[in-house]
């Protein structure tokens, strides 16, 4: 049996991840935070001091710039100066809160310049990466059946040369490589077929036993329950003469052979806020043979109401019920 594996793995979209930057964002979060609070209390002594300084125009207007900066939690060569100019009409304890922003603004601009180069150094990490893996020949084979203007850029970058993050070559690559690792759906190369198995998961060698095997890794398994395969044996167990007493099936009570057309009614389960049932008509004549040879004992002709049956009529020879619509496909 096979299965769709996609051509990547998830495992190669670790590139991609950065926990050195994310750690990064978090302690410049933190310290925008710290910036932006201690800016909060220094405006309130900002708002009480300016009425003073009506004596002091030049340190009147420092205090009205260096109110502003704090909304923004910035600081410039200009703030620097009305800080100097503003400090000598502070009490001990405005000094302080003053002393306390002004630092926390420093950290905050350190924090964020260094995030800033972490930024460069992942994206040019992570392109590169992801570069190096869709220029490989059997993915570019794919790429260049589904974009070859796409295929012909990529492959024509230099591998120490990633594309610029948020240029369209890198929106592109981005998708292409999330796509091939994480989607099954068939897309030539993209997704490859691998074999699969019924039961336990195949035991993994262990790093130790692996790096003393003299012989070749086998392939590829992934262990799957897909529903159709599910149905098609229980179909296949209705069938076998050894098989079927062991499995109780019954036929769909709602089939009906109507104008010489075997219908019958399927269920579909759906779920929103409320779960519930809908049933939609479908035709079965394709399986009559099928159900008229091992379930024609269950099969009761349909007389539509007020028609009478006339003496010797009965059931057609050779009509029966479908397979896909007895209780076997819903099980």
């Amino acid at each position: 049996m096979s299965t769709r594996v996609t051509a990547l793995s998830p495992d190669d979209l670790a590139p991609l991840a950065s926990p050195a930057l994310a750690a990064a964002l978090a302690g410049l979060r933190a310290r925008r935070e710290a910036a932006e609070t201690a800016g909060s209390v220094l405006g309130d002594l900002l708002y009480a001091l300016v009425p003073t300084l009506d004596d002091a125009p030049a340190a009147r207007r420092a205090a009205l710039r260096l109110r502003r900066d704090p909304h923004h939690a910035r600081s410039t060569p200009k703030t620097a100066a009305a800080v100097d100019a503003v400090r000598p009409h502070l009490d001990p304890a405005g000094r302080e809160h003053l002393s306390a922003w002004t630092e926390a603004v420093a950290q905050l601009d350190a924090a964020r310049a260094a995030a800033e180069r972490l930024v460069r150094e992942e994206a040019r990490a992570a392109g590169a990466a992801m570069t190096e893996l869709l220029r490989r020949p059997d993915l570019a084979a794919g790429l260049a059946l589904a974009s070859p203007a796409f295929t012909r850029e990529l492959l024509r970058t230099e591998p120490g040369r990633p594309p610029a993050p948020g240029t369209r070559l890198a929106r592109t690559a981005l998708s292409y490589l999330t796509r091939t690792a994480v989607k099954t759906s068939p897309f030539g190369p993209l997704v490859t077929l691998g074999l699969a198995t019924l039961g336990p998961a195949p035991q993994t060698r262990t790093p130790a036993a692996a790096s003393t095997s003299t012989s070749a890794p086998g392939p590829r398994r992934d262990t799957v329950s897909p529903r159709h395969l599910a149905v098609e044996l229980l179909r296949a167990f209705a069938t076998d003469p050894d098989i079927s007493n062991t499995v109780d099936l019954r036929i769909n009570p709602s089939l009906r052979q109507l104008a010489g057309t075997w219908q019958v009614m399927l269920p579909q389960y759906l779920r929103s806020e409320i779960p519930y049932r809908t049933d939609s008509l479908a035709h079965a004549d394709l399986y009559a043979d099928f159900y008229a040879d091992f379930y024609a004992d269950q099969l009761t002709p349909h007389t539509p109401a007020g028609a009478g049956t006339p003496a010797g009529a009965g059931t057609p020879a050779g009509a029966g019920t479908p397979a896909g619509a007895g209780t076997p496909a819903r099980a």
